[in-house]
């Protein structure tokens, strides 16, 4: 699936979580971090470049690229994704706490609740990216590469249905926040 796509499917899935938890401010800054910071490293250091097939074996084809990216099993695997997901989210937050100090963030639930929100947010996203990612052709790795569908990366239609999932999430989540903050108090912690 396409980055964005990844971006707006685990931003709904994570807001709707922080709904269940209170809809506390900590909790949805860290479910924004976690899904554009988690999605956007696994994208960017999960791929390797291949040498692309050419049809003629003996000619270089001149419009054809050299290398196709494929999914790298050091970030497409659900043994390993969930750390690097942990790892992402929780690492900034506390080196951020710890250079600003306690006294910035009056706010911040006891460290160690933070800490498996924090986590939990890590492996949900990864998690979500890889259930994306399973959709495709490339898939996921287990033990071998495996996929559940077969669609192509940038099919129009599974981008659609996933990103409306996401906006939809969004939207169920918004409305949760209003009810429980009023309509008042939800612009004000959006601002």
């Amino acid at each position: 699936m396409k980055l964005f796509t990844h971006y707006i499917f685990s931003v709904g899935v994570l807001l709707f979580l922080t709904a269940l938890l209170g809809n506390g401010g900590l909790y949805i800054v860290s479910a924004m971090w976690s899904a554009i910071a988690v999605n956007w490293v696994i994208d960017v250091f999960g791929h390797d470049n291949k040498p692309a097939p050419s049809p003629y074996k003996n000619l270089p084809n001149p419009f054809a690229p050299p290398y196709r990216p494929v999914r790298a099993f050091r970030t497409h695997s659900v043994f390993t994704a969930p750390f690097i997901g942990i790892i992402v989210t929780v690492l900034p937050v506390f080196i951020g706490v710890e250079a600003l100090g306690q006294q910035i963030f009056p706010y911040i639930p006891p460290l160690n609740v933070a800490l498996e929100v924090l986590c939990a947010f890590g492996v949900i996203s990864a998690f979500t990216h890889l259930f994306l990612d399973s959709l495709t052709e490339g898939g996921i790795y287990i033990i071998h590469r495996a996929a559940l569908a077969h669609l192509r990366y940038n099919n129009f239609a599974a981008n659609t249905a996933a990103a409306l999932i996401g906006f939809a999430l969004i939207y169920m989540w918004v409305e949760i926040a209003a009810r429980q903050l009023g309509y008042v108090g939800i612009f004000l912690l959006l601002k």
